[in-house]
This record gives structure tokens, sequence and C-alpha cells, in this order.
């Protein structure tokens, strides 16, 4: 049960021999995390030894929202920062290149199965017949967007699991080969040679992967045509967004490869449904937060797979049936020693990759960013200085070790979200935030 910030404070100052300031103060300066962890440190000018119990605490900076909402927030701004500055300039890129042509792309993999799907009209309305377990080919249900059933297979026994999993295995691999192909069909499509375009034209990106209900990854990209020095100069071609787009959606379809996986041979692709289409610079903010968003939730979106999982742990975890088999499915085929991959990413469902990523010249980074803000807070508190490198540390634990810790960093936390949410408010109000 939530308290009101007022009993919380209340509550703190009841306890003896605890500096309610120093305690504020550090709990502001771990941002309210939930789960931060807990370091000492001796030496000369220890930061830890002025703290209410000796121990500095750290903010976990995990980007899982099931773990710490507050840490999770901050990532995914910096995330939205990251995707945004490469579409319209700031944090250090030049504001020239909302300029350059630039491309929304979403690419999906190809189907396992049949689904259910939400839709204002029937599920699936194909002609009735059974399958060879005996269950409906049909569904004439009309399903809502946050019905239990979108997304899980109306036969289980005819969806393929393993090929499911090993093509989520495979997505990194589609999206390096597609980066060769989008080159090759951008010169077909401007009609001159890709060494003349790789000596004149460049193409950047930054993406993000979604892990679908059904269990499959998307990716959703924006790619960006620059100029081939390294100075993001506009294109050395007169290359346009729609020119692009039909380049990479061409790359899509003709990108494949295999993967051999228990002596069977998998013909792996993206799907038929992709999306390409032309960059409007006047959303950036909207694509930049529409990609983002996708940083924060596991695979289950409700946190049971924001970890890696050990053997048998997963009877301990409240899935979904086809999430569950799909995670069974991995284990499965990772108990081959030359497939131990599976077993290691069974908690992404065989998805290998990094949750967002982005081309070194596509704009900032995240450590950018963060010495950025960490430049920023060593200025507004002028006391917070540099911590001697003579110093040695000691790892505590994590968590709060005592109540009132816990429920000052969740006051705390909620009262900046409402602070930044009354921002938010003001800036639309204004105009300023479109």
């Amino acid at each position: 049960m939530s308290r009101a910030p007022e009993e919380v404070i209340e509550l703190a100052k009841k306890r003896s021999g605890r500096d309610l300031v120093k305690m504020a103060r550090r709990i502001e300066r771990s941002g309210g995390c939930e789960r931060p962890v807990r370091l000492r440190a001796t030496g000369p000018g220890s930061p830890s030894q002025d703290e209410p119990d000796g121990v500095l605490l750290v903010s976990c900076k995990t980007r899982r929202e099931s773990r710490c909402k507050p840490c999770s927030s901050l990532y995914r701004g910096d995330a939205h920062h990251l995707v945004r500055s490469g579409m319209e300039g700031g944090k250090g890129v030049p504001e020239s290149v909302k300029e350059h042509p630039a491309v929304f792309l979403t690419l999906t993999l190809g189907g396992f199965g049949a689904v259910h799907r939400a839709s204002p009209g029937p599920c699936h309305a194909v002609r009735p017949g059974r399958c060879a377990h005996g269950r409906a080919t049909y569904c004439l249900e009309r399903h809502a967007e946050g019905d239990d059933v979108v997304g899980t297979p109306i036969c289980p026994g005819c969806y393929d699991y393993r090929r499911a999993v090993v093509a989520n295995s495979a997505v990194t691999e589609l999206w390096r080969r597609l980066s060769v192909y989008a080159r090759r069909h951008l010169a077909y499509e401007m009609g001159t040679t890709e060494k003349e375009l790789k000596g004149k034209v460049r193409l950047y990106y930054g993406k993000a992967a979604e892990l679908q209900r059904r269990g499959a990854v998307h990716l959703h990209a924006v790619v960006r045509a620059d100029g081939a020095t390294d100075e993001l100069s506009p294109p050395g071609l007169p290359v346009t967004a729609a020119v692009l787009a039909a380049a990479l959606g061409a790359a899509a379809r003709a990108v494949s490869c295999k993967r051999v996986v228990d002596g069977v041979i998998y013909e792996l692709s993206f799907g038929d449904q992709l999306r390409a289409e032309p960059l409007e610079p006047q959303r950036a903010r909207a694509y930049a937060s529409y990609i983002s968003k996708y940083v924060l939730k596991d695979s289950s979106g409700s946190g049971a797979l924001d970890h890696r999982l050990k053997e048998g742990e997963l009877e301990t975890l409240d899935l979904p049936a086809h999430l569950a088999k799909i995670v069974a499915t991995a284990f499965e085929l990772g108990a081959d020693p030359e497939q131990r991959r599976f077993r290691r990413w069974a908690h992404a469902l065989g998805f290998a990759g990094h949750v967002i990523t982005h081309s070194r010249s596509w704009s900032t980074t995240f450590t950018r960013l963060r010495a950025e803000r960490l430049a920023w807070r060593r200025a507004a508190e002028q006391e917070m200085e540099e911590t001697s490198p003579a110093l040695t540390w000691r790892y505590e634990g994590t968590g709060y070790r005592l109540e009132i810790d816990r429920l000052l960093a969740a006051t705390f936390a909620e009262e900046r979200r409402l602070a930044k949410e009354e921002v938010r408010l003001e800036l639309r109000t204004t105009g300023a935030l479109a």
C-alpha cells in the first residue's frame, strides 16, 4: 500500500540517529532507484564516510521496467535522444542532418503458424476445416488488442516452435546482410555502380528490437543517407527518401540466411509484412518515442523473462503457455553442446542481439549522454568532486536495508515523475512539444 509523502517524511523523522537531510540527498543522487547498489569506500576522502550508514548508493542503471522504473525511464530517455538526434541533430550532431534523406523501416519475421490477431473483423475467416491435430483452422471471433488470446497459435501442434526460435537467433545476421544488400539495391535504383556509390554515399541507422506477443522479433529502424566523409555531410549523389525506401524494401525482400540445427537446414528471411516509408522530419520526436519504448520490457511484458534462466527455472515462472513453449524449445535446442547459445538466450526467445543498436556515426552514444548528465550534476552541486583513484571499494549488496529508505525512494521517484508530467503538459499546451 502506497503512503502519502507527508506520512513518509514523518516516519523518517522518527528514526533515531538518522539525518533526514542526508537520507533524502543520497536517495536523490541515486534518482530514486528501486534496487541501488550499496558500495563502501575506504581511503582518503571516502565519499561514503558521511553517508547515514557509511554506504554509498549507486543507481542500478537497468533498462528493465520490471526491475526499476526510475532507472528504466532514464534509459528510455537516453534512447529517445540517441535516436532523435540522428534525425534532427542536437547532442553534438549538426542540425543539417534533418535535410538528409531518411527512411523509417519496420521488419518482421515470417509466419511459423496461424495465430489469433486483433481485428475489427473475424480473426481468421478461411474455408472451414480441421488440421492434422483435429483443431479448427479458422476463427470467426473478433479479438480486441488486449485480449490474452491475441498472438497465440490457433493450433499449438501446428505451430513451428523450433523454426521460431532459430529465426529469432538469426535476426542479427539478417540485419547485417540487409546492410550489404541495401547498398547494392540503392546503386541499382539510382542507375550507378556500387563502387561509385560507396565513394559518395553511406547509410547509417538507429534501430530497436521488439519481441512481439507471438514471440517473434520485429525490427524498427531509421536509416539515413550521408556523404562518404566523416563530417555527416549530405550525400554526394542525388539520393531521395523515396529511392532509399524502395531500395531498402527490395533489399529486405531479397535477404536470407541458412541455419543448421540438429541436422535440419532452415532457410530464413524477413516476412512479407514490411514497412519502408520516407521519414517526415517534423515527426522526428514521434519516431524516436515509438522506437525507444521497446527498450524497457522483456519478452513476456511482465518481468518474468528479464534475466537469464537456469535449467528448471521455467517451471517456477508464471508465463502464458505459448511463451513457455518457446522458452522450453530454446532449452531443448540448447541441449546440444554446440548449440548452447539457445539456452543462454532462452529468456529472449532465442534473440541474442542488443535491444537497441546504431551505427557509430548515427548520432551520440549512451556514454556521452551519461557523461553530459554527470557534468551537469557536478556543476549543480559544487561540492560534488571527482573520487580519488586510491579508494578501495567494497560491494555491500543490492537494494535498501531499511523499509524507510525504500519508502523515501518511492516517494521521491513518484514526485519526480509527476514533475516531468507537468513539464510535458505545459510544453504541449504552449505548442513547444509536438
